[in-house]
């Protein structure tokens, strides 16, 4: 039980990472690009 519990947590943190990451590419997608040329 214990190992299933610590794996779904793992996953849990690894999706959030994901999530975060791609939260954070939207919004440097959003951003106007004038600074970057």
């Amino acid at each position: 039980m214990g190992l299933g519990i610590s794996a779904m947590k793992s996953t849990n943190v690894l999706l959030l990472q994901l999530d975060q990451y791609a939260q954070r590419q939207l919004f440097l997608s959003a951003l106007p690009r004038d600074d970057m040329s």
